[in-house]
């Protein structure tokens, strides 16, 4: 940090309260660059610069020591890999904010609305990374509640005539419990190299108990909701869409049990040049409503008439 004063002498010495400072740099007679110590209880504390001349000046409460930030929520959590999302980071203890990062890219930009609230624009990425708030005071440690995906931009679809690319009786194994497959589908066949999305009949067979499959960008987190569900021995298809990876891969998740997945293509979503009427967004798939008494979710314990 930086301290402003007068007739400072070179080989001067800083203390934060009782603590010394480290890194002490008497800059000029008008300047002092210091870092500041570990050891003080959150609060304010006194900062006296003790000279060589055995003369001692003495700022009463000025240095004001705080909680590291934490970041409890980002609103979108998502956005395009090429960046330029507006996020807005909520948390505590945003003060004398001095970096802001999406993993280990700074943002584009930020600004610190309040002590629990920041502005800031998302910088290029790729899967999901921790969204990290830097202080004089530490940086936020990382959770789930701090993670941003960069989704797979937008596109125009088109419609294929449906085919099969996967049935794990026949061109793959079983997926066991907590087993998934990746499947390749960007550059692959009919389906150009630029594909942003894809839309899939995706069908369970062959169960051994209920469960359900999750579909996903490769390399990305598995979402909490899921695309299918079943109980045992019950046949399940569902239409589904979802983004592509960076590679051009989705990811089938298989839950609990054992069972076969099958998949067929109706269509993919691509860039066009041709404007931008019809595009779709991928989002990261999240559960909005729970209508069973206790999910937690919206109209929980509202049964439908």
């Amino acid at each position: 940090m930086t301290i402003a004063g007068r007739n400072f002498q070179s080989g001067a010495a800083v203390s934060f309260g009782p603590n010394p400072a480290t890194n002490v740099v008497v800059v000029s007679s008008t300047q002092i660059t210091a870092t500041t110590p570990s050891g003080n209880a959150l609060g304010p504390v006194n900062v006296i610069v003790s000279q060589p001349d055995s003369t001692a000046f003495t700022a009463p409460g000025a240095y004001t020591y705080t909680a590291p930030p934490t970041v409890t929520s980002l609103v979108p959590n998502h956005g395009s890999p090429a960046g330029g999302m507006s996020v807005t980071v909520t948390g505590t203890s945003f003060m004398a904010v001095t970096s802001v990062t999406f993993g280990v890219a700074p943002a584009t930009t930020y600004t610190v609305v309040s002590a629990t609230q920041i502005t800031a624009t998302s910088p290029a990425g790729t899967g999901t990374v921790d969204v990290t708030v830097t202080t004089a005071s530490g940086t936020s440690p990382t959770s789930a509640a701090d993670q941003f995906t960069f989704v797979p931009g937008s596109g125009v679809y088109t419609a294929l005539a449906p085919h099969r690319l996967l049935d794990t009786r026949t061109n793959h194994t079983t997926l066991s419990p907590g087993a998934s497959v990746n499947l390749p589908i960007g550059g692959v066949g009919s389906v150009p190299a630029n594909a942003t999305a894809v839309i899939l009949n995706v069908t369970a067979v062959d169960q051994t108990t209920a469960g359900f499959f999750t579909v996903y960008p490769t390399g990305g987190t598995v979402p909490t909701a899921s695309n299918l569900n079943w109980v045992a021995g019950e046949t399940v298809p569902n239409l589904v869409s979802v983004g592509l990876s960076a590679t051009g891969s989705v990811t089938i998740f298989n839950g609990l049990g054992s069972a076969d997945a099958v998949v067929d293509l109706e269509g993919y979503f691509a860039p066009s040049s041709a404007g931008t009427a019809g595009q779709f967004a991928p989002v990261v798939p999240a559960r909005i409503t729970d209508t069973r008494a206790g999910s937690g979710q919206p109209n929980a314990g509202r049964a439908p008439p």
